[in-house]
């Protein structure tokens, strides 16, 4: 399972409102899924397995509910501590299921370890009780469950919240979650810690690359726009990083020294560079040309660049043929020069994301890739609508676009609401040979459509722009196999809206119109769509008390 991709999904709910993200199990047609949530959601448990007992998922063999408990694992993340979901919502079943639940070790070679966050008004009282109660209940329960994993390689993610103020308690906490899996590193698949305390970071990089002969992905996070960067000498001395089977790499620098990094940057097929202080162009440029079987790029920078151009020594084109994958957040267009002298002809998905500044980069950056993008994500409001124009024409091969607000919060006065033009565009011949990359359609390959921006659009326009691209005649226009779009509230004609777009859904069509208010706080619009992904969305509202001492394995 990958952890490293912050987006993996438009396919990944990074972006997307939670309730939206939901997981399709191949297995739903078995009627598993389908018991497992009616006795999760009824507060009469006994009396629900009593009348689910005849029902033929119980007649399957041991065997083959194994491997169907192991479908039902999340995709998107590693799994949780959590009563309410799998794995440990399968124990809770029956008797048999959790007997075969408990002898199954794929179902507990993943687990996001979670650290409590404490509210802004929690007194001394309350950490205390982090630390005496509920933190011992938190490693119980994560040995217990990894003891459950036999011998199959693990996906650990470990998050510490930074952005609460009872930073007293992160050391401890860093500590204790560490040490619960710290002692398994020869079976250490995919690794991914966030935000955590520096000695704890150094003890996980420093672990010999000999015993870690299965990782495959490792991601150090310190925290996005929280200057939580390790200390570089923790990456000079990180012989983990030397591991063999390290393909996917990403890190929180702190230098600008990237070619000191003891890696070998030819085996990498992805890599992250998040950077909360200053990393040059020229580090950045060193990177595209010396990780020669690059297939994604990941680029996050959170302060403005002190050089705004490349070293001499730099060619015109730097060549990126195997890079396929590229995801760039930027506060501004100081790299500018850097994008533009990036050749990426094989280029097939994009996420750009950027502060609302002027200009914008990311014309420097498309030109370079021959027109072969498919998937573009991007947070449209975050420009002025022509220049958003700009970047479509660039793109006639595209197939999927997904607008999302992306990791910045984005102030009221940077906000571009997304006029029903677009729609327009995208859907009818256009009358100016200028405005399209033929003269004839705006993105005629576009097949799935997904908005989460601020938009003018209404319901019923959504509805007309969908009947215009099921209808078109001309061979060179797409029909929509996907359309997502949310608005801030509902709309009077949702219902009627509703109805007519049953005949499309009968066609195949996956549409989702979402209403969902938003509510304006410190100036801020607070979106119904996640911030960044960085958010850690899987333990925010966690119920904590089951670390209390009353969740068993």
């Amino acid at each position: 399972m990958p952890l490293h991709d912050p987006y993996s999904s438009l396919e990944d709910a990074g972006f997307r409102p939670r309730f939206i993200a939901i997981h399709k199990f191949p297995v739903q047609e078995h009627g598993i899924m389908k018991l497992v949530e009616d006795v999760s959601n009824t507060g009469d448990i006994q009396t629900e397995i009593w009348n689910s007992a005849r029902s033929p998922v119980n007649e399957l063999p041991d065997d083959v509910l194994r491997d169907i408990f192991v479908c039902t694992l999340p995709t998107l993340h590693n799994a949780v501590i959590s009563p309410n979901q799998p794995p440990l919502l399968l124990t809770r079943i029956s008797r048999r299921w959790r007997t075969i639940a408990f002898e199954t070790p794929g179902l507990w070679a993943s687990i996001h370890l979670p650290a409590p966050v404490l509210s802004f008004d929690a007194t001394r009282d309350d950490e205390k009780r982090i630390l005496n109660v509920i933190m011992p209940g938190i490693e119980r329960t994560a040995k217990e469950w990894l003891a459950r994993s036999g011998d199959v390689p693990l996906n650990i993610s470990l998050r510490i919240n930074v952005d609460d103020p009872h930073s007293a308690i992160h050391s401890e906490t860093s500590e204790i979650l560490t040490n619960t899996f710290i002692h398994l590193s020869r079976r250490w698949r995919h690794v991914r810690i966030e935000s955590v305390e520096d000695d704890c970071i150094e003890k996980i990089l420093q672990v010999p690359a000999e015993n870690a002969p299965l990782l495959e992905s490792l991601e150090v996070d310190g925290g996005f726009l929280m200057g939580c960067s390790p200390e570089p000498k923790i990456y000079a001395n990180a012989s983990l990083l030397k591991t063999p089977n390290l393909r996917s790499l990403s890190l929180q620098l702190a230098s600008d020294d990237v070619s000191d990094l003891p890696i070998n940057r030819a085996h990498l097929t992805y890599l992250g560079v998040r950077a909360a202080d200053d990393v040059s162009l020229d580090s950045l440029a060193f990177l595209f040309r010396e990780c020669t079987n690059l297939k994604q790029f990941l680029i996050r920078m959170a302060f403005p660049a002190t050089k705004k151009s490349l070293s001499e020594n730099f060619p015109a084109r730097i060549a990126c043929p195997t890079l396929q994958h590229i995801s760039v957040v930027d506060t501004d267009d100081d790299r500018a020069d850097l994008y533009k002298r990036l050749e990426l002809p094989n280029l097939c998905r994009l996420d750009f994301f950027r502060y609302p500044t002027m200009p914008c980069s990311i014309l420097s950056l498309l030109p370079g890739t021959h027109g072969s993008i498919t998937h573009l994500i991007t947070n449209a409001c975050a420009t002025p609508f022509s220049e958003f124009v700009k970047w479509l024409k660039l793109c006639p091969n595209l197939e999927t676009l997904s607008l999302v607000q992306g990791p910045f919060q984005l102030f009221a006065e940077d906000v571009t609401r997304l006029p029903i033009t677009l729609l327009d565009m995208l859907s009818k011949k256009s009358e100016d040979q200028d405005s399209t990359h033929d003269g004839s359609y705006l993105c005629p390959n576009l097949r799935r459509f997904e908005c989460f921006n601020s938009t003018d659009f209404t319901a019923r326009q959504v509805l007309q722009f969908i009947k215009t691209k099921q209808a078109q005649a001309d061979p060179r226009i797409a029909k929509l196999t996907d359309i997502i779009v949310c608005f801030e509230a509902e709309q009077k004609e949702s219902k009627e809206v509703e109805a007519e777009l049953t005949p499309f859904r009968s066609d195949g069509l996956h549409v989702s119109l979402v209403y969902c208010l938003r509510t304006q706080q410190y100036g801020v619009h607070k979106s119904f769509v996640p911030t960044a992904g960085l958010q850690d969305s899987y333990t925010d509202g966690f119920d904590l008390g089951v670390f209390g001492g009353t969740l068993s394995l």
